[in-house]
């Protein structure tokens, strides 16, 4: 089955200069597109916007409130025939990857989904005063979260951690007991609320 080639269709994550550019790359592309040497109302509308959005972009530029709202709102509709153009190319190709990517609109992107690891790299040492330990790890991807725990056990599937959350790669143990041996572990939470654990390292507080 033939893949169904996408383009990107919207304009919400371009600056106005750099929207104002594509779409004069747009119309130069689609205007010298071999299989579009026909009448395309909709192409013919897609100019119009673009230029009227150009036009005041320009005029926004010498200041002025109305301007700027004048600007926005050409901004605006030319958003809705940059999408609905975009939309009508596709379908005119039938997804075809070589004629699309000739109208020079920009290639279709899907997210790739962010996978949360363990935390990396996790140190542990003794804090600036008694009773304190000084965790901090490499930075996850992705991450809600983290969860900082300790336990005075060696760690079982049955072991009860004491767990604080956080932001931060960083974190201090407070009101520890000195001589006393910790194991400590970190986690990064993803979106789903599941925490990934790294392995925990033993160490005595001073």
């Amino acid at each position: 089955m033939k893949k169904f080639f996408r383009i990107s269709t919207s304009s919400s994550g371009y600056s106005d200069s750099e929207l104002e550019d594509l779409c004069k790359v747009i119309i130069a592309n689609c205007s010298a597109h071999a299989d579009l040497q026909f009448s395309i109302p909709k192409f013919e509308n897609f100019k119009v916007n673009a230029t009227a959005f150009a036009n005041a972009r320009a005029a926004a530029l010498q200041g002025g409130k109305q301007l700027v709202t004048d600007k926005n709102n050409a901004r605006e509709k030319l958003a809705f025939i940059f999408t609905s153009f975009g939309v009508l190319l596709m379908e005119l190709f039938d997804g075809d990857e070589e004629k699309c990517t000739k109208t020079g609109y920009p290639i279709y992107k899907p997210r790739v989904p962010v996978i949360v690891h363990a935390p990396l790299s996790l140190v542990i040492m003794a804090g600036l005063i008694s009773g304190q330990l000084r965790s901090m790890c490499d930075a996850v991807k992705g991450k809600q979260g983290y969860n900082w725990q300790f336990c005075t056990d060696a760690p079982t599937a049955a072991t009860v951690w004491v767990s604080f959350t956080s932001g931060n790669t960083a974190f201090t143990f407070k009101n520890l007991h000195a001589g006393t041996q910790y194991w400590v572990r970190v986690g990064a939470v993803d979106k789903n609320n599941e925490v990934h654990y790294c392995e925990p390292i033993a160490k005595y507080c001073a």
